[in-house]
C-alpha cells in the first residue's frame, strides 16, 4: 500500500459500511488522515494508524506471520 491521496484502504466507514476509508490530505495543513469517500454527506475521519505508516515504510516484516 502507498499512503497517496486517494489510497483505498482495507477499512470502513462505520456510517457507510460498503465504502472503504480513503487516503486524503487537509490542503492547509498537509496532515494525511482516513476519510469516507462519501464527503460531504460524511463527515467521518481518522487518524492513518501506526501500522499503515510502517508497512508503508517498507516494515513489512514487523507484520508477517512467519
Amino acid at each position: 500500500m502507498v499512503l497517496e491521496t486517494g489510497t483505498e484502504v482495507n477499512r470502513f466507514c462505520p456510517e457507510h459500511v460498503q465504502d472503504k476509508l480513503i487516503v486524503k490530505r487537509n490542503r492547509r495543513t498537509g496532515f494525511m488522515f482516513l476519510g469516507c469517500p462519501r464527503w460531504p454527506e460524511c463527515e467521518h475521519t481518522e487518524m492513518i494508524p501506526e501500522a499503515f505508516k510502517m508497512r508503508d515504510a517498507g516494515q513489512t516484516e514487523l507484520f508477517d506471520e512467519n
